[in-house]
């Protein structure tokens, strides 16, 4: 019977030392960086206005628009499909 060998994982598998200072490094200057920023809120705030009184609309002008063509392809789609069985029916 063979034996298979466990796997072990390696020290750089999942990063050396030097990933860990990097990240360590990155979260420090990440978290430095809020400080000195300062945020404008009322673009921010212009941008959320703007989404929603410019693409909902839109969005749902397509949907209402698409749900009447949607219902008539599948009424038809329907219909044709019941008569074809009907003349199947027939032919036998």
């Amino acid at each position: 019977m063979s034996e298979m060998a466990e796997v072990k994982p390696s020290p750089s598998m999942f990063g050396g030392w030097k990933l860990k200072v990097a990240l360590g490094l990155g979260s420090a200057f990440m978290m430095a960086a809020p400080v000195a920023a300062e945020i404008n809120w009322t673009e921010i705030s212009d941008l959320i206005e703007g989404v929603g009184t410019n693409l909902f609309p839109a969005l749902i002008t397509l949907i209402t628009a698409a749900i009447p063509i949607i219902i008539v392809v599948s009424v038809v789609g329907f219909i044709v499909a019941f008569l074809d069985k009907i003349l199947g029916m027939l032919k036998v």
